[in-house]
């Protein structure tokens, strides 16, 4: 089984959703406990599952990932990740908190509130910087 998964890797892309999550001005980013990106951050996110629409799938992931409620407002770009054996393409919904405190869950090191001004230092994962700028408005 596991070597059909990985052929199935090899041969078609991912679908993945991540939250752009936006309270008082300032993004929450997770950073990746796992591989890929391992020590990144990066915007709450993951696989949508089978038979999942994407708007419960960000929520989902949302949830699971920091604890967070959030009213999504809708698709804010695309991206797409091709590395080595993993091709992901990725709807970013920008959103709005709702509810809870950040806390990270299990597939992160931490959930933390950042200005766009912060995000300059951090290592991030592809192409969120230009996100974050569309985002906030920079």
């Amino acid at each position: 089984m596991e070597h059909t998964q990985r052929k199935l890797r090899k041969s078609r892309p991912v679908l993945g959703v991540s939250v752009c999550l936006i309270k008082n001005g300032r993004v929450l980013l997770t950073q990746r406990a796992k591989r890929p990106f391992q020590n990144t951050w990066s915007l709450p996110g993951g696989r949508v599952e089978f038979g999942e629409r994407l708007k419960e799938a960000a929520l989902r992931e949302l949830r699971e990932e920091t604890g967070l409620g959030a009213k999504l407002r809708g698709i804010i770009d695309w991206t797409e990740i091709i590395e080595a054996e993993r091709h992901f393409v990725i709807a970013v919904f920008l959103a709005e908190w709702t509810s809870g405190e950040a806390t990270a869950g299990s597939d992160a090191l931490a959930a933390r509130w950042f200005e766009l001004t912060d995000i300059e230092t951090l290592k991030l994962t592809p192409s969120l910087g230009d996100i974050l700028r569309k985002a906030l408005g920079h």
